[in-house]
């Protein structure tokens, strides 16, 4: 999903298909949020065993996607999720529909473009507008705090989220308007600021989805370090990563196991890549650990339980 100035719904629209016997074209039966005027060519086929390997195709700002690939046969229900074309325009629309439905009348057009109407200036502008005393504020929404969106980033994976907090590092009263490059290059300098080794790191996101990221895990060790030792922000941090057994991704991570509730990392996976990075806490003892694993084969459960059992296997060796 892309990154724009004003979001909605996580940019993303849920479509959910019947699907028949393979070789046939999946039926789309609901589309939420139903946006108005956003259109879907589908192209789909029905497989048996392919899992979700449909993709949609489409421009931003263009309200037509096509839908290419595959879903899992015979199912009555099977729902997958593509980004939002035009979110700004698809919150007006909301809104206004909103507004009708409880009897508000809405003037000038839903649009990209600069609104048609400009509220009139001057001597005289309260007495042109409808309403005692003119353009009246009806309600302010205040966003939750940093560390919240931060939190729910970090135990969700929210990918959106992600992208939008590195387009945010960028604004400032120069730049009005963030870039995915001048924010690169901020995430970049403050880290060599603190004196890390940035010649192994490699992003091209907020995410990590993009093929063209990559990362040592020593320098996310030593990210990790710097934050328990000397940021300011340690506690917050800290509090943002899931627990291994009890939350977020990391939920049945380590779970039943001595390290339950002393693991707090942060997951990451793509095709063929499951990662962990975070700290482990017990007795008044505190280890920052990273593990990147990439092109494994076979099963990902059988990697992720690998994984555990490494890390059960270091952890007490080391007591």
């Amino acid at each position: 999903a892309g990154v724009y100035g004003l979001s909605v719904w996580d940019n993303t629209v849920k479509v959910t298909f019947k699907s028949g016997a393979q070789g046939t074209t999946p039926e789309i039966i609901k589309i939420v949020p139903k946006i108005d005027g956003f259109v879907f060519e589908n192209h789909l086929v029905a497989r048996k065993n392919c899992g979700d390997s449909a993709y949609f195709y489409g421009m931003p700002y263009d309200n037509k996607r096509l839908i290419f690939g595959a879903i899992e046969a015979n199912k009555d229900s099977f729902t997958v999720k593509t980004d939002i074309s035009n979110p700004p325009l698809a919150a007006a629309k909301a809104l206004s529909g909103y507004l009708t439905e409880k009897g508000i009348k809405t003037y000038g057009v839903k649009t990209n473009s600069k609104p048609p109407l400009t509220p009139p200036q001057g001597e005289n502008a309260n007495s042109t507008l409808r309403g005692a005393g003119g353009l009246r504020t009806l309600h302010i929404y205040f966003s939750p705090p940093l560390s919240a969106i931060i939190k729910s980033t970090n135990h969700h994976s929210n990918n959106s989220f992600a992208e939008h907090i590195l387009k945010y590092l960028s604004i400032d009263e120069k730049n009005q308007q963030g870039t995915l490059a001048r924010s690169l290059d901020v995430v970049k300098k403050f880290w060599a600021s603190k004196g890390l080794d940035v010649s192994t790191f490699f992003i091209q996101d907020g995410s990590g989805l993009s093929p063209h990221s990559a990362i040592s895990a020593k320098f996310v060790n030593d990210v990790l370090i710097y934050m328990a030792n000397e940021s300011k922000n340690r506690a917050v941090f800290l509090e943002s990563l899931p627990t291994a057994g009890k939350s977020g991704t990391v939920k049945n991570f380590l779970k039943d196991t001595p390290l339950q509730g002393k693991a707090f990392l942060k997951s990451g996976s793509i095709a063929r890549v499951q990662c962990y990075a975070g700290y482990i806490i017990d007795d008044e003892r505190s280890y920052a650990i990273t593990i990147l694993v990439n092109n494994f084969s076979g099963k990902r459960k059988d990697v992720v339980k690998e994984i555990e059992q490494m890390i059960l296997r270091n952890f007490y060796a080391r007591r």
